[in-house]
């Protein structure tokens, strides 16, 4: 578990110091980091 919530916050790190993101699309990276997170989630049960 604490392994996936370090990914997740990799992934996230990742995401805001990316300049292939633009802020104006921060909304949609941020879904798509929800998305990922509850893939995750779903794979742990």
């Amino acid at each position: 578990m604490a392994m996936t919530v370090e990914k997740i916050k990799a992934a996230v790190d990742s995401l805001f110091s990316d300049t292939t993101c633009p802020q104006e699309k921060t909304k949609e990276c941020l879904e798509e980091v929800i998305e990922y997170i509850k893939g995750c989630l779903e794979s742990l049960d």
